[in-house]
């Protein structure tokens, strides 16, 4: 039965391909800009609600690049820089965990409940990282009833909700997918936040591994 694979370092990540782990977390305090959280909260307006590229492994240096292009929508000063530089870090990193030879990121505002129903994604792996707001929510294997995804009812998926577990701030997060060989149909279960009552912001980081 897969479980959950807690890293310290980027290197310990790599271990997500094993088939006894099926979600990896690591804190990102230690090196994560230290006014991001407040720059992104006096930025959120300006933030393009969803900003995506693709990735290419084979030509990193220069479609990276394209990370650039927030630099014309946000207000120029050493945060911004500071920013981007470091979503550029965490992509790098990304890649040389994932097998895949392109990637796709996407930075994103929420403001609403995106997908609320707890379910497992298709694809092979993904990282996901709220840069402010409320973290994932996932399940361990054992609190699961896979025979209820995809039916719409969180209660009948989740044997005890009390038992949810929630993605700490500052916190990296990958996600392993139905299309992981390594999955063998226990890719994790996971829902996002539900923010349409609180009213809290979000913006996420995703980066996914496309083949």
């Amino acid at each position: 039965m897969p479980t959950a694979l807690n890293a310290t370092t980027f290197e310990e990540l790599y271990s997500i391909h094993q088939k006894e782990y099926n979600i990896a977390l690591m804190s990102v305090a230690p090196f994560e800009p230290q006014n991001i959280k407040t720059y992104l909260e006096k930025n959120f307006e300006q933030l393009p609600q969803m900003f995506k590229c693709i990735i290419s492994k084979d030509n990193f240096d220069e479609s990276i690049k394209q990370l650039d292009e927030i630099f014309y929508i946000l207000d120029d000063n050493e945060e911004k820089m500071e920013f981007i530089n470091y979503i550029k870090t965490l992509t790098s990193h990304y890649a040389d965990i994932s097998d895949a030879p392109d990637l796709g990121l996407s930075l994103e505002k929420v403001q609403g409940d995106m997908c609320k129903y707890f379910h497992c994604d298709m694809n092979s792996l993904r990282l996901v990282y709220n840069l402010i707001g409320p973290g994932t929510l996932w399940a361990y294997e054992e609190n699961v009833r896979r025979e209820n995804l995809g039916k719409g009812r969180n209660e009948e998926v989740i044997k005890n909700q009390n038992q949810i577990q929630q993605v700490s701030p500052q916190t990296i997060t990958l996600l392993k997918g139905h299309a992981h060989p390594t999955a063998f149909n226990q890719a994790i279960v996971h829902a996002s936040p539900p923010v349409s009552v609180t009213k809290e912001k979000r913006v996420l980081l995703r980066i996914e591994s496309i083949f």
